[in-house]
């Protein structure tokens, strides 16, 4: 069988404060049908949430099979800022 090359995938999560709907976002995440031939992983970008958000995600780590990193701030950027900082950490293809 012929070696093929691993495509990596980096899949950007934006939240703040999404405590109500994070829930679904991450089951989201979960139905999409991964190929074995990608490498995958969630960049979580949480914009110094104040509820339960990063919670909930932390709670559904062992359902996520694939490298989650989270972008951490040391305070709110608001959302372009938000949008820029997870965009910049994508290494996917």
């Amino acid at each position: 069988m012929e070696n093929q090359r691993k495509i990596h995938i980096d899949i950007a999560l934006i939240c703040y404060n999404e405590e109500k709907y994070i829930q679904e976002a991450v089951d989201g995440i979960l139905l999409q049908e991964l190929d074995d031939n990608w490498v995958v992983r969630l960049l979580v970008a949480d914009d110094c949430s104040t509820d339960g958000t990063l919670e909930i995600i932390k709670q559904n780590e062992e359902r996520i099979p694939f490298t989650i990193k989270y972008l951490r701030a040391n305070h709110n950027l608001g959302m372009t800022q938000n949008y820029r900082r997870v965009f910049e950490s994508c290494e996917g293809d």
